[in-house]
């Protein structure tokens, strides 16, 4: 194994320790009762790009709940009470982490999902699985926890679903002590002494 495999294995490994800690700090942040400062989400050709700036701000108010693991076989009446947060069972679930319903008149479901990079996929089948838990009837708000200073972006979803869904971003300052930036990520190559063994044994 090479030094520069090494070190990119360790890149690797930084990255998804780094994905992991994050998502777990968010879903604490949410179980716990938090107010979240939302900016919409503009449309951009064909991707939704986050805004900059406070002029469309908005905040949520969440009230502290017990996390609550579910499968998605379960029946969609099984994932509708008021009180929990619901995090799927499936490791990898490309479009939201949790989510949880409102208290508003409307029941709205609000979705999350922890982003560490400035892209990430947006799946029909995600959507539509927000769909199938939400109250009949009720909006979804599509919530991207996001780093500090992310330029982050989604490929634009189908049109229709743009009458049900509502998409936001949100900077998850409570991680900063952390220090997720990009500069942590860089594992620098070690310099080889290789070649100088060889040259030593040869002599």
């Amino acid at each position: 194994m090479t030094e520069a495999y090494q070190s990119k294995c360790l890149q690797s490994t930084w990255t998804l320790y780094k994905e992991w800690v994050f998502e777990s700090l968010c879903h604490h942040e949410i179980a716990s009762g938090t107010t979240l400062t939302l900016l919409p989400m503009t449309v951009v050709e064909d991707r939704l790009h986050r805004t900059w700036g406070t002029a469309f701000l908005r905040t949520l108010e969440i009230e502290s709940r017990q996390m609550t693991i579910y499968s998605s076989t379960s029946k969609p009446e099984a994932t509708r009470d008021h009180s929990l947060y619901y995090v799927p069972a499936e490791v990898n679930n490309a479009t939201f982490d949790g989510f949880l319903h409102g208290f508003d008149d409307r029941n709205t479901l609000y979705a999350f999902q922890m982003i560490t990079e400035d892209v990430h996929p947006t799946t029909k089948l995600g959507l539509e699985r927000l769909l199938k838990r939400a109250h009949p009837d009720a909006p979804i708000t599509m919530i991207y926890l996001i780093l500090p200073g992310s330029n982050f972006s989604v490929p634009r979803p189908e049109q229709r679903f743009e009458p049900e869904f509502q998409f936001y971003t949100c900077e998850m300052t409570c991680v900063t002590a952390f220090r997720f930036s990009s500069d942590t990520e860089q594992v620098a190559e070690p310099e080889s002494d290789m070649e100088d063994e060889d040259d030593a044994m040869e002599a």
